[in-house]
């Protein structure tokens, strides 16, 4: 099955929405501990302050800031798609991450270490875990279809995009959100401080809006043969495979 890219939608560095894919964007810096004072590193930041034009203020106030990315990059495709971001019945859901929300994780640990098991954040271990993000695209834009949470560091992108294909395949929904989410956090700046450096780090979300018709970004097909390589303007992340075909489908937009 080769399904049609019906939206797309994105958050990063490079700012918010579909064509903001195409466009230059330079690294701002990040604030990292490092021994007894900090050490700044470059690396590319998402601003979900969009967000608020899809979602209250106050729906989001137990929503950390990784799912908070991965719902702006959900929003802005279902918008792109022409489609409501509410009531979606039947909306199969696929997001992929390659470090999870580690800045929830090492808050939850934190509380830990500071107050024992027994003060614990049970807000922390609710955001801590990998399928958290892919409950609030569910719970948020009332997607009743199948949901799916991947994870894996390598071929990040494409695992995403084969599974919304096999959804779609198997008569399981008729049209799939997927897309990939990770955050720059204390954990994955420092393994790029640590590293060789090269591509600073980057956060942000990637979504395609897959089913039949007519899309006008073309196939699923094609857009994946058409994708460049996955370093672009959203920085070094697990899912750049899914940035790069999702701005290949943008590149190629009939719009």
């Amino acid at each position: 099955m080769n399904p049609a890219v019906l939206g797309v939608g994105a958050v990063g560095g490079f700012g918010a929405g579909a064509r903001a894919l195409l466009e230059p964007a330079q690294p701002g810096l990040y604030e990292l501990p490092w021994g007894e004072g900090r050490r700044a590193i470059p690396a590319f930041r998402a601003d979900t302050a969009p967000l608020e034009r899809f979602v209250p203020r106050r729906a989001l106030r137990r929503i950390d800031a990784f799912s908070r990315i991965a719902l702006l990059g959900a929003c802005l495709a279902l918008e792109d798609a022409g489609m409501p971001t509410s009531g979606l019945e039947g909306l199969g859901v696929v997001l992929g991450s390659g470090y999870g929300a580690t800045g929830t994780t090492f808050a939850l640990i934190d509380s830990m270490i500071e107050g024992g098991d027994a003060c614990a954040s049970p807000t922390h271990f609710a955001g801590s875990l990998h399928n958290t993000p892919a409950s609030h695209l569910a719970i948020t834009l009332g997607a009743t279809g199948p949901s799916l949470s991947l994870s894996r560091f390598q071929g990040l992108g494409d695992a995403v995009l084969l599974a919304a294909r096999l959804m779609l395949a198997e008569g399981r929904a008729t049209r799939v959100l997927a897309g990939v989410v990770d955050e720059v956090s204390d954990l994955t700046a420092y393994l790029w401080a640590r590293g060789e450096g090269g591509t600073p780090p980057g956060e942000g979300a990637a979504f395609l809006v897959l089913g039949e018709g007519e899309g006008a970004y073309g196939s699923l097909d094609a857009a994946m043969a058409g994708r460049g390589p996955s370093e672009g303007p959203w920085g070094a992340l697990p899912g750049a495979d899914a940035f790069a075909v999702a701005a290949a489908a943008v590149r190629s937009s009939r719009r």
